[in-house]
């Protein structure tokens, strides 16, 4: 990208070479990389960065005619770059109210157009600039690459694999002329859904009209149910490799604060794993948050603006997300995908329901978990409409359509082709009020509390679940009946697998734990004589 063979602004590659366009946007992504390495997979980073050169190229490529000259086009182009990505954590930084946000920014952008103007007006070879920039980018991401290298190099990380941890259920036998005891199964998570008793105890809303048209359903019902882990990756994880997480114990030289060896047992779990060999096409419909977003056993997913979370994340703090979401501008604004999401899933759920082949679907739906995005009925609101509802009504709000949407959904499946385990089932309840958070969540899971000093009701409140199942009337599995209903979520799948498919799989008893805090992801201590029964 040299624009003349000689001359004295042309000699030294980092004066003639204006790379520094493709560095600027790398440099950042480093940057966040850097401070959410615990959660965040290498994969998920590269294939976002590679975009990040790519856009960075078009963008020199147009302004090339423009500026006449690569190396005055590859300035422009920094300098855009720099604004988009930058502007914003000046902001964080500052923390500054409404007034002096929008005069900053409007400053930022008055102060980009006029250097875009003069270099424009220029006549400049820009070869000190280039030079400039060139050294800036190779310099600025040093002390990111630092802390990565030195990471990744002294990382305990667990280096098992999900089946190394939670080893493969026994191969499920052939059940091709049988396929009556072997019925759809689906696993509905609505994300925080609170249990009966915490929804009326603190969200001041009588459930029972819902529940009880489940149960008029063949849904049974436990009543006062709660999670047995808090998170929705501790939760999840447990449920889908039907034991406790006992076995990350096996690592103690791990490095505590990395999620990532639980996220990959969630990804790539137990019934997933056990399904795909029983011939079931598996169905997967996510959230933005990378466990769950995909499932390497899927047939098929099911979602909207679907990308790797961490170029989620960094979109939405670039002036290009910030815009979007002051003004709901599309798949761009996570508010407005959020709300775009949700509504088509439950849609494609409905139609799924008619399919007549032998499927396990597993829906992680944010419905009920913030931003609340909708009314009671369905309709997506602004972030202003939003704001503007008594405090705690987006929640109450956002369980009521939850609980239409699942009315729908339940008759959907229990009149199509065949026959089907329903569970619907939360991962964890609703944040309790006056938890402090010990830092600010960048990622999915990056609230730092220290859950050892929660008191019993704040227990109660984040632990507290919805729990609903239906096993098919007529296809009750070979167990006779008194084999044991699960009063709490480890125990589901077990029981599936052992009532439908003959695996030995006997009840765990019934325990409640919460790790210390994100620093010791893996520390675990039980709380079962602390929560109401």
């Amino acid at each position: 990208m040299s624009d003349s063979p000689g001359g004295a602004d042309s000699k030294g590659f980092l004066s003639r070479v204006p790379f520094h366009p493709f560095i600027l946007p790398l440099c950042f992504a480093l940057g966040v990389f850097a401070r959410n390495r615990f959660e965040a997979e290498i994969g998920g980073v590269i294939q976002v960065m590679i975009v990040m050169v790519l856009a960075a190229a078009l963008l020199v490529a147009l302004l090339r005619p423009l500026y006449r000259t690569w190396r005055r086009a590859a300035v422009a182009a920094s300098a855009i770059t720099f604004f988009l990505l930058y502007e914003p954590s000046l902001l964080f930084s500052l923390e500054p109210g409404d007034g002096l946000s929008l005069a900053i920014f409007a400053a930022a952008t008055l102060l980009l157009l006029i250097l875009l103007l003069r270099l424009w007006r220029s006549r400049t070879p820009a070869a000190g600039l280039t030079l400039a920039l060139n050294v800036i980018v190779l310099v600025v991401p040093l002390p990111d690459i630092w802390v990565l290298v030195t990471w990744f190099a002294g990382n305990q990380s667990i280096a098992a694999t999900p089946s190394d941890i939670f080893p493969d259920l026994p191969a499920p036998a052939a059940a091709a002329d049988d396929d009556a005891r072997r019925p759809d199964i689906w696993y509905i998570v609505p994300d925080r859904y609170a249990n009966a008793a915490n929804l009326s105890r603190y969200s001041g809303f009588d459930n029972s009209a819902f529940l009880t048209m489940l149960r008029a359903k063949g849904f049974t019902i436990v009543d006062n149910a709660h999670s047995n882990y808090q998170r929705t990756a501790v939760s999840m994880t447990s449920v889908l490799n039907l034991d406790y997480l006992d076995g990350f114990s096996r690592f103690p030289e791990s490095d505590g604060r990395d999620w990532r060896p639980l996220y990959r047992a969630l990804e790539d779990n137990r019934v997933s794993r056990f399904l795909d060999r029983a011939d079931y096409r598996i169905y997967r419909f996510g959230s933005h948050w990378e466990p769950t977003r995909y499932d390497p056993y899927a047939d098929e997913h099911r979602n909207v603006f679907d990308v790797p979370e961490f170029g989620h994340r960094l979109l939405t703090v670039t002036v290009l997300g910030q815009l979007a979401y002051a003004t709901g501008f599309g798949a761009i604004d996570g508010w407005y995908s959020h709300c775009q999401r949700l509504q088509r899933q439950f849609d494609d759920l409905v139609d799924l329901a008619g399919r007549n082949e032998r499927k396990y679907v597993l829906a992680h739906l944010l419905v009920t978990h913030r931003p609340f995005v909708m009314t009671d009925d369905g309709r997506c609101l602004s972030h202003l409409q939003a704001a503007a509802r008594a405090q705690g009504q987006g929640y109450v709000d956002a369980v009521k359509y939850a609980n239409e949407r699942f009315s729908i959904l339940v008759d959907a499946i229990l009149k199509g082709p065949r026959p089907a385990i329903i569970v619907l089932m939360s991962d964890e309840g609703p944040w309790p009020p006056n938890v402090k958070l010990l830092s600010p969540a960048s990622f999915a899971n990056s609230e730092m509390v220290d859950w050892a000093v929660m008191n019993a009701e704040q227990l109660d409140r984040k632990t507290g679940i919805l729990m609903a199942i239906h096993l098919p009337p007529d296809h009750a599995g070979s167990v006779s009946g008194d084999d044991p209903f699960p009063q709490s979520p480890v125990n589901v799948f077990r029981m599936i697998f052992r009532r439908y498919f003959d695996l030995p799989l006997p009840p765990l008893p019934d325990r409640y734990f919460l790790n210390r805090s994100d620093e010791t992801i893996y520390d675990f201590f039980d709380v079962t004589d602390r929560l109401p029964r």
